[in-house]
């Protein structure tokens, strides 16, 4: 169980929907099998559906059309309860936010490094007059008036 369970519990595999095991034919897919379930097994949170796991070996076209089931079973349920509008909502606030974050910070970083000013503020930092938190918000009221 050890850097396994490690890196489990880290966060690194809570994300799944559903997992696919490729290459199952391989030595230890039966052994990622039992990692995955104890993992799921210690979610709190799970809800009334559990992630399936489905074993393929891609090569040799064994599993696809089980696998294809699944992500159908699961679209399914996810149009069903909600999910689906909900996970789109989030991911659609999530990029505009990102996109403006990047752009606005870009824009502010521009003007004051294009100005001199960015120097300017350094140095007074340096010198103890101001700190960081104080300058980029007197930038940004100014900036975004």
């Amino acid at each position: 169980m050890g850097d396994d369970i490690q890196a489990i519990k880290a966060g690194i595999l809570e994300i799944g929907d559903l997992y696919c095991i490729n290459k199952s034919d391989i030595d230890g897919a039966d052994k990622l099998v039992r990692e995955i379930n104890m993992m799921l097994d210690l979610d709190s949170f799970m809800t009334d559906w559990r992630p399936p796991i489905t074993k393929v070996i891609a090569n040799q076209n064994e599993g696809i059309k089980e696998l294809l089931g699944t992500v159908e079973k699961h679209r399914t349920y996810i149009e069903g309860n909600g999910q689906l509008a909900q996970r789109r909502t989030k991911r659609t606030r999530d990029e505009m936010l990102d996109i403006l974050n990047s752009d606005v910070g870009s824009y502010i970083k521009n003007k004051i490094v294009d100005s001199g000013r960015l120097d300017t503020y350094v140095e007074k930092i340096k010198q103890h007059e101001t700190d960081p938190y104080t300058v980029v918000g007197q930038v940004v009221k100014e900036m975004l008036k």
